[in-house]
């Protein structure tokens, strides 16, 4: 199941330069090295290459989820006999 398709993480992918041709490191430094991805340059292969400069969010659908499991392993349930509330687990499959 896709996390971001069912509403739960948001990713947020690295800023370029202000030229637009490099993506920037969190610190701000230039993403370079024999292979950087360029931002005109769109893959598969680009997300993977960015994905340890990516931003990942759980999103409140995503939070009350993961409130849910907590709540459930602090009781000592575990993470095979987890079944999430009927409101929770309706938000996992939106039309």
């Amino acid at each position: 199941m896709d996390l971001v398709e069912s509403g739960l993480v948001t990713i947020e992918m690295p800023q370029t330069d202000e030229d637009g041709q490099y993506y920037l490191k969190p610190d701000g430094r230039r993403l370079e090295g024999a292979e950087h991805p360029r931002p005109g340059f769109t893959s598969g292969a680009v997300e993977w290459q960015l994905m340890p400069w990516a931003r990942f969010r759980l999103t409140e659908r995503g939070r009350t989820l993961a409130n849910e499991l907590r709540a459930h392993k602090a009781a000592g349930g575990n993470f095979a006999t987890f079944q999430p509330a009927l409101e929770s687990s309706a938000m996992l499959f939106r039309p």
